[in-house]
Order: C-alpha cells, then sequence, then structure tokens
C-alpha cells in the first residue's frame, strides 16, 4: 500500500499493533476462558532481549566498513523480519527504535514551520502522528542497510533524490496532516459541549501548502439508506476548508478549521457496516 492510500483512508478497525499501548490489551489476547491475559511480563522480557540483540549497533559512522555492515543488517533484521512475527513483537520493536530515531525526527521537522505532539516520554501513545515517525525510521534503516552493501549495488541508486521525496512525503505532507488530526481529536474529546456528532475515527484532513480542509463521509444517495436490504454507498468530502499561507503555523490552521468544523451540526448514521454524515444546520 503506497503513502498516498495509506493517509487517504480512515484508520478503521483494529488499530495497527505500533499505535496501541504497548502493555495491555482487551481483545487481542484472551485465554479459553475468555479472562484477560497480562502480557507486560512477556512484553518487558522480549525488550530484554531485543536490546541485547542489537546491542551497540547505532547510527554512527564506523571506519571498519564489515562492522557497518553488520549494524546495519542487526537493524534491518529487527525492522524487517522480528517485528512482523507477532503484534507484541511489533511492539517491541517499535518502542526500541522509536527512541533511537526521534531526534532526527525533531530536527527535520524543525527546518519547517510545523510543530509535533510527540514527545520522547510518550512515543508508544495512540497517535496518528506515530505513522510517520514509523515510516521515517523504516526509510532510514533501509537506507542504512542499502548504503552498507557493495558499492556494486548502488550504481543506480539516487541518494539525493530519496532524501528529497521523503523529506517532500513526510515533512511536508503527511506529518503535518497528522499532526492536525491529533490537535483536532484533541479538542473533540476534550470538548465539554457537544455541538456535533463528529467522532474523530471518521476525521481526516487533507493538507496542502495554502489549503487545508476536513473530510468526512457522506451518503451517495439517500434513498438507498432506507432499504435494509442494500448497502449504502458512501464518498469523502470536504466539510470545512480554509485557506493559508505557507508560513501560517500548523496549530493555527488546525484551529481554525475546529472553528469552522463547530459552527456545523451533522449527525452520524450508520448502516450494514457504513458510517456516514448528513449536515443539518448551523449552531447557535
Amino acid at each position: 500500500m503506497g503513502l498516498k492510500a495509506n493517509f487517504e483512508e480512515t484508520p478503521t478497525l483494529l488499530a495497527p499493533p505500533s499505535y496501541v499501548d504497548s502493555t495491555s490489551d482487551s481483545n487481542a489476547h484472551t485465554i479459553a476462558k475468555g479472562q484477560s491475559r497480562d502480557i507486560a511480563p512477556r512484553y518487558s522480557a522480549w525488550k530484554l532481549i531485543f536490546s541485547t540483540f542489537l546491542g551497540t549497533a547505532r547510527f554512527s559512522t564506523l571506519d571498519d566498513l564489515d562492522q557497518e555492515e553488520e549494524q546495519a543488517t542487526v537493524f534491518y533484521e529487527l525492522l524487517c523480519n522480528l517485528r512482523r512475527v507477532s503484534r507484541l513483537f511489533y511492539s517491541v520493536s517499535m518502542s526500541l527504535l522509536r527512541p533511537m530515531f526521534f531526534p532526527e525526527y525533531l530536527d527535520a521537522i524543525s527546518a519547517t514551520v510545523y510543530s509535533t505532539n510527540l514527545s520522547r516520554h510518550a512515543l508508544d501513545q495512540p497517535c496518528r502522528e506515530t505513522r510517520v515517525l514509523d515510516h521515517y525510521i523504516s526509510y532510514r534503516i533501509n537506507r542504512r542497510h542499502l548504503a552498507s552493501r557493495s558499492s556494486l549495488l548502488l550504481n543506480n541508486d539516487d541518494l539525493e533524490s530519496d532524501h528529497r521525496q521523503v523529506s517532500q512525503d513526510l515533512f511536508k505532507w503527511l506529518q503535518p496532516q497528522t499532526y492536525m488530526e491529533d490537535e483536532i481529536g484533541k479538542a473533540l474529546r476534550s470538548s465539554t459541549q457537544a455541538l456535533s456528532d463528529v467522532h474523530f475515527e471518521d476525521l481526516l484532513v487533507r493538507f496542502h501548502f495554502t489549503r487545508a480542509a476536513i473530510t468526512l463521509p457522506f451518503l451517495i444517495d439517500s434513498s438507498l439508506a432506507q432499504s435494509s436490504a442494500s448497502t449504502p454507498h458512501t464518498v469523502r468530502k470536504e466539510c470545512v476548508a480554509v485557506d493559508r499561507v505557507s508560513s501560517e503555523p500548523v496549530f493555527v490552521t488546525a484551529h481554525k478549521l475546529l472553528d469552522q468544523l463547530n459552527d456545523l451540526v451533522f449527525v452520524r448514521k450508520a448502516h450494514a457496516g457504513k458510517t456516514w454524515y448528513e449536515l443539518v444546520g448551523h449552531a447557535g
């Protein structure tokens, strides 16, 4: 799945393993008698094992090319093999990798006018922006592994072009988009007045340098929703949008969108596994 598909579809169903609380689970880990299973001891044990596996491998310049290749392979094995064994391994792997790469991630954001909700002490908390950090980690590890191989493999590799594309996709599009989604989500959850029946899980932000919008699913044909035998057809549409100058902080843009959203009243409906919204009026 490409980056565009990943970030233009609402996260639904069970959250990816790296975006849920690493040491607790409510549904996925149960035993035959229906009792909850505490995975914290296993999580701690595997984290110690994976830490030992990583050893002293770090992103640093090494004079010994063989040692550099060996260390790059350790990271690659953790990313591409070990973490895919299970949801537990996924969470353990990312809990180790995220703090290592977070300073680089912050440096990349500081080169823009954007902000982040991520902090070093809460990198495993559920957050849409975590996906951007994880994409960056995957890129860096794969890049290091490729660079550590024989130079014969790099004849057609364009490092500069690759880096520009990653910077464009991750830090000038996806990162500000997910940051604004998290900001709006925090405001919706903390609101004491339910001005509208908008659920955060249905909401997406479309971000461009000079424009941003909130999209929600809407019904294509309202007559089909009346039949219990039919499956409603929905399409994602912009419900509010704002123009922005490229130097405007995304925090300001997010709250402009939120103000517009709070001026509208929506009704949320669901049928046959589909959810959609109807605009019914304006607040006040």
